[in-house]
């Protein structure tokens, strides 16, 4: 990077969950200004078996350098943690991402980071899927954006070109248990919806088949 370029500093974040396990993510505060006053902007990665790593992020810098704080939480099902994280979301791929991210935005306002009044949500594919889910089921966002979202597991497991994610997690048949797959699907509970969201649909996306974005929207 040039001399003199101003970087954010990024830094692990850690918080505990419902069952006590230690959960992080990288928070990365506003280079200027106060903290606690900054807009809070959060992104669940996709995955679900992913996690963010500590390198340079041109995200958080860009929020960053415009007074956002910017919050990677790492859910249960990321990377990093175990068995124990993998078994948590197997049949559960809503609930219990949802419950940790939002604990770790709490963890996040407690210290003194973002402002509880501007926290918005964002992410791609399964990082789009549980910002539809959390928006469907919380309203503390001001406002969401998800891209490449899945939305309709059914749909998802029919014409994606990676049905071993959702066989992974539904088991080896998911189309026997069709009423799991619109439990744990945000298309079911659309009508809940309250947060202003835009929906990005990627038309050549085939692990996560741009019909959900289409179909997610017309049911808002």
């Amino acid at each position: 990077l040039p001399d003199g370029l101003s970087i954010a500093t990024t830094r692990y974040f850690t918080w505990t969950d419902a069952s006590g396990h230690t959960l992080h993510g990288l928070l990365t505060p506003p280079s200027s200004g106060s903290p606690s006053s900054a807009p809070l902007v959060v992104e669940p990665h996709g995955g679900p078996q992913c996690a963010d790593p500590i390198g340079f992020s041109p995200n958080a810098q860009y929020f960053a350098t415009n007074g956002y704080a910017y919050f990677r939480p790492d859910p249960p099902g990321s990377d990093g943690y175990g068995d124990w994280s993998y078994k948590a979301i197997v049949g559960n791929f809503g609930d219990a991402a949802m419950a940790a991210d939002l604990a770790g935005v709490d963890a996040v306002l407690a210290q003194g980071v973002g402002d509880a009044k501007r926290t918005f949500v964002e992410g791609g594919s399964y990082g789009g899927y549980l910002t539809s889910w959390i928006v469907t089921h919380d309203d503390r966002f001001r406002a969401a954006v998800a891209a490449v979202p899945v939305t309709d597991l059914l749909l998802e497991y029919s014409l994606s070109e990676s049905p071993n994610i959702t066989r992974r997690f539904f088991g080896a048949k998911p189309t026997t248990d069709q009423a799991l797959l619109a439990a744990q699907s945000p298309l079911t509970f659309a009508g809940r919806m309250r947060t202003p969201l835009l929906v990005i649909a990627g038309l050549r996306d085939t692990r996560a088949p741009y019909v959900q974005a289409i179909e997610f929207y017309k049911v808002l």
